[in-house]
C-alpha cells in the first residue's frame, strides 16, 4: 500500500471554568486512501472529511 498523509484540524474554546467547546475536522483535504489491507485483493477505504463538535463540562 502506498503511504499517505492526512490533515486534521482542531480548535477549543474555554467558555468558563467548567465548560469547554471543541471543533475538529479530520481528513480536511478529503483525501481518498486505503487505511488497511486484507490480503492482496481487499482494502479498507478510510473515512472522508469528518466534522466533530464537542462540549465538555466539569461538575
Amino acid at each position: 500500500m502506498p503511504s499517505y498523509t492526512t490533515l486534521d484540524l482542531s480548535a477549543d474554546y474555554t467558555y468558563s471554568k467548567t465548560t469547554q467547546v471543541g471543533f475538529r475536522i479530520r481528513n480536511a483535504t478529503d483525501e481518498l486512501y486505503a487505511e488497511s489491507a486484507y490480503g492482496n485483493t481487499q482494502v479498507l477505504i478510510a473515512n472522508p472529511r469528518t466534522y466533530e463538535l464537542s462540549l465538555r463540562m466539569r461538575f
